[in-house]
């Protein structure tokens, strides 16, 4: 049995105020999802496993039919966000049109908020919910014995015209146990970070699940926090290392969550000599003097924090605890170490005012980080903060539903702010990302900390795109 796992193409991704030319450097990522999948498969099913990564070369719906048709799959499973769910749709369909027998199964965070929606849709066959290594494995198992899947874990699926739903799975609670990513299935050489340092570069996620509750956020992981051992993530990059990657960003939520385990983490690399250099995220809460010299000492070179506001009212709103005070202190021990810092603002959040978000723009010069990044507070599927629209009736309908129900490119997420429209914080997301990207300060800054022209192209492509596009423009 052949097994073609598709990473769809994010031509029809649902609108977001976003300004043309930060969205133009976001660069590409491993599907790390699908990875896990088919590294799920080759461990634990005998089927054989592709995976099509339709994003990295921008593929259509007609070349996704010629690789079905050139690579003939029995199962096809795509992955699927709230977001790109038009392409994962028609990806699906694409599929189903050049070959209506090979079995579509679709999987992602997207089932798991939607999964009556998504398993009603015509060309899908069965939906994975929650995290899917042991449900495809299986399902894969079942299928390759001819044999139907009632009672397989995590799974939703239609016979004889019917929709059968199985009960649901729990969270996976040894992650060490879960097989590597099988990068070796990609050309993985083609990957970069937009504002890495050149190496050959991949994902890595040393932890599910995040402990906090904050009012935008939706847990796809569950908010109880699972760690894979430092030995496990060791293990794993020494094994892309002999693939020739150097370079790591971890997406996990919050990467220094376990303290000891951080620690053992930084020993291992110290004591391994692998010499690879590496970003984490975190919060500022969870940092201090001591753990910053560890980490700065065992390779990691960027710090990725969200901060989200510079209004304490806005804060508690969303629930982001944390203290103003302590993100200035903790900005500056994260440059004493001499790390790279990226910090995440929103902007637009429910009773904030236009000066509020003037006072954050502000807040985020004053910290002065290498990299922000400024976005328009959206209420997405399943977080408390969509609950809350709908709970006060802010919003007319529950308008995600709908969505998933009836995917459409031309829907628009509605936003949650009493006192500015979507245009009026467009405007305000745009004027943000000029005032803070095109001081002369910053840019000075930027160029003084070029070690030679090689690299200029890694100083960062949207705020690059950014000073041309402003320099250009007229008026």
């Amino acid at each position: 049995m052949k097994i073609l796992l598709i990473q769809p193409a994010a031509r029809n991704m649902v609108a977001s105020i976003v300004p043309e030319y930060v969205v133009e450097g976001a660069g590409h990522y491993p599907p790390l999802g699908l990875l896990y999948i088919a590294a799920s498969l080759k461990k634990n099913a005998s089927a054989a496993v592709e995976i099509l990564d339709a994003s990295l070369d921008d593929l259509t719906d007609d070349d996704i039919k010629r690789e079905v048709l050139t690579r003939r799959p029995d199962v096809v499973g795509i992955t699927a966000t709230t977001f790109t769910l038009v392409d994962a749709v028609n990806a699906a369909r694409a599929v189903k049109e050049a070959d209506p027998g090979a079995h579509v199964c679709i999987g992602g965070p997207h089932t798991s908020v939607y999964p009556d929606e998504t398993i009603a849709l015509p060309c899908v066959d069965s939906i994975v919910l929650g995290e899917g290594e042991e449900s495809f494995a299986e399902l894969v198992r079942r299928l390759e014995a001819g044999r139907g899947l009632e009672g397989v874990e995590g799974v939703f699926f239609k016979t004889g015209g019917a929709v059968k739903k199985n009960p649901l799975r729990g969270f996976i609670q040894d992650l060490d146990a879960v097989p590597f990513p099988a990068r070796e299935l990609l050309e993985y050489r083609r990957y970069r970070s937009v504002i890495g340092a050149g190496e050959l570069f991949t994902t890595l996620i040393s932890s599910r699940g995040c402990p906090f509750n904050c009012l935008y956020c939706y847990q796809a992981f569950g908010r109880r926090y699972r760690a894979r051992s430092a030995a496990g993530i060791i293990a794993e990059i020494r094994e892309c290392l002999a693939l020739g990657i150097k370079e790591f960003w971890f997406f996990d939520d919050n990467f220094t969550a376990d303290r000891r385990r951080t620690h053992e983490f930084c020993d291992a690399l110290l004591d391994g000599k692998l010499g690879v250099s590496w970003d984490m995220r975190t919060r500022v809460d969870l940092l201090d003097d001591e753990l910053l010299g560890r980490l700065k000492a065992a390779g990691c070179r960027r710090v990725f924090i969200g901060i989200e506001s510079g209004v304490k009212k806005t804060l508690l709103t969303l629930r982001k605890r944390i203290d103003l005070g302590r993100a200035r202190t903790t900005l500056a021990l994260v440059k004493k170490h001499g790390f790279e810092t990226y910090l995440d603002f929103m902007i637009g959040s429910p009773g904030e005012t236009r000066e509020e978000i003037l006072r954050t723009i502000d807040f985020a010069i004053e910290l002065d980080p290498d990299y922000v990044q400024f976005a328009v507070t959206t209420p997405y599927p399943d977080t408390d903060l969509y609950k809350m629209g709908l709970e006060t009736k802010a919003f007319k309908e529950d308008y995600w539903r709908k969505f998933a129900a009836n995917p459409s490119k031309d829907f628009k997420p509605v936003l949650l702010n009493e006192h500015l429209s979507a245009a009026e914080l467009a405007g305000l997301l745009d004027f943000a990302y000029k005032k803070f990207y095109m001081r002369p300060k910053y840019i000075l800054k930027r160029l003084l900390s070029l070690r030679s022209l090689s690299d200029l192209p890694h100083m960062g492509k949207a705020a690059v795109r950014l000073c041309l596009k402003t320099l250009t423009a007229k008026g």
